[in-house]
């Protein structure tokens, strides 16, 4: 498997972006202007002396979506199946610290336009025949959203007890339209392929790891699928370090068609129901791949408070 990397202002860019995606579910975008601003290396500093402080107990979320999430406890029979991190989720009316400046507020917006671009990219490129399902242009059912979430994450450093198989971020799919994430400075992301081979997924510094979520498979038919992807302990001793990360997950508005059988809404409702079932206890924003049972995601949907 190819995660192609695709310079922005490349003419061909458009082309070879949604072709990866199609190919993938990913496509890594360099050269983009946002990369340019430094912002996310500036939010990566910001934050992590935020997290560094007993100031972010104060925003603790309470069963709203935004807000800090800490470290689930690593005791009794699901610790095996939670991610080792915790993490700040920032929505465009949900709370904010006031220890932190307004950097990812900035962020926000800037990612917001540029998953607009890219899906503007993904849109034209599908067959008149899956053009035909849309309900809007793609980058349209972005207006109005609520669910829209920019996480601010950090995992833990190793403990040195961790054995070869062992990872920070357990397999998942995203549930959203797509995810906007800034290559974190560590590595360690892998998507999966359909004979269920890991591969790496490029995170060259300024570049932007772009993913497709459940609900732009659901829009497209399949033509652009949700990929399995996680997050493992990098070799050569950074597994000692934190590792930041702030992936932003794009989600339509409710009301928005994704096809005949579910709006936006009633699929996000459908698949929290099914994650419940099932016993999983995802941290807020997550899935996990149901069909493999490899462990709770953390990627992807903006959820109550764990039960």
């Amino acid at each position: 498997m190819h995660v192609a990397t695709i310079d922005y202002n490349d003419p061909h860019a458009p082309a070879e972006f949604a072709a990866s995606m199609h190919a993938t579910g990913f496509g890594v975008v360099v050269g983009h202007p946002l990369a340019a601003t430094g912002l996310p290396r500036q939010i990566h500093e910001e934050w992590a002396r935020f997290f560094a402080t007993d100031a972010k107990r104060k925003y603790t979320s309470s069963g709203s979506q935004g807000g800090f999430f800490p470290l689930p406890a690593g005791e009794g029979p699901d610790a095996p199946k939670l991610d080792r991190k915790e993490f700040f989720q920032v929505m465009r009316d949900g709370s904010y610290p006031e220890e932190v400046p307004d950097s990812a507020l900035r962020y926000f917006d800037e990612a917001e336009r540029l998953a607009a671009t890219l899906l503007g990219w993904l849109g034209d490129a599908v067959p008149t025949a899956v053009a035909r399902r849309f309900a809007m242009p793609l980058p349209r059912m972005l207006e109005g959203s609520v669910n829209t979430t920019l996480r601010i994450q950090r995992y833990l450093p190793a403990t040195g007890e961790e054995t070869p198989d062992s990872l920070r971020g357990l397999s998942h799919t995203d549930l959203n339209l797509i995810t906007v994430l800034p290559a974190p400075r560590v590595p360690g992301l892998q998507v999966r392929d359909s004979a269920g081979e890991w591969h790496d997924v490029p995170c060259d510094a300024g570049a932007f790891v772009i993913n497709a979520g459940e609900m732009l498979e659901q829009l497209t038919g399949g033509h652009y699928r949700a990929t399995e992807h996680r997050v493992r302990f990098p070799e050569g001793g950074d597994g000692g370090r934190s590792r930041f990360s702030m992936p932003m997950f794009l989600h339509p508005a409710g009301g928005v068609r994704l096809n005949e059988q579910y709006t936006a809404a009633s699929f996000l409702r459908k698949r929290i129901e099914d994650l419940r079932r099932m016993g999983w206890r995802p941290a807020p924003g997550g899935q996990a791949d149901d069909d493999r049972a490899t462990g709770t995601g953390a990627d992807g949907v903006s959820l109550p408070t764990p039960t």
